[in-house]
């Protein structure tokens, strides 16, 4: 009767989170939180920024992948790192393992979430001073119209003065 011998070099789970550095699932969890708030993104944002790429998801599934409650699987996890603009090695990186080109990374995205958010800021001002413009311009056309008027009815009371001969 044959038994099976398991083959020592078959990965552990053991084996595997020292290879990776620690549970691959709670760091990617870890590491999501991290980078939307580096973004300063709301997971409601992640959430619609993935479905509009083709992977639906509500604002509860991101919170339930960043408390490590829900498994990620690997589609989602790829557009889960470009959404969070990362690469997929950066978020299944330790944070405790961190080298000098994931420490750039960190500043380049953080970078780019000011950049995100003062575009968003520039937008809503533009929109705002459009707006005003607008306003401005309405204010000076009634204004004109006002103006034209008040000639015609100040022209229209001094003919009439002369007329009638206006008596004080």
């Amino acid at each position: 009767m044959n038994i099976p011998v398991m083959n020592q070099r078959e990965p552990t789970a053991a084996r595997m989170r020292d290879q990776y550095g620690g549970e691959p699932e709670r760091i990617l969890a870890m590491q999501a939180r991290a980078f939307r708030e580096e973004l300063g993104m709301t997971q409601l944002q992640v959430a619609r920024e993935m479905t509009a790429r083709g992977i639906v998801m509500r604002q509860s599934t991101i919170a339930k992948i960043e408390a490590g409650l829900r498994p990620v699987r690997v589609n989602e996890a790829v557009m889960l790192a470009a959404v969070l603009r990362t690469s997929l090695a950066g978020l299944l990186a330790d944070p405790a393992r961190r080298d000098a080109l994931s420490e750039a990374r960190d500043i380049e995205r953080a970078l780019l979430g000011q950049l995100l958010q003062a575009t968003q800021r520039l937008e809503e001002h533009r929109a705002a001073f459009t707006t005003a413009e607008h306003a401005m311009r309405e204010a000076e056309r009634r204004t004109e119209t006002l103006r034209i008027r008040f000639a015609e009815a100040e022209a229209r009371a001094a003919a009439l003065a002369a007329e009638g001969g206006e008596s004080d």
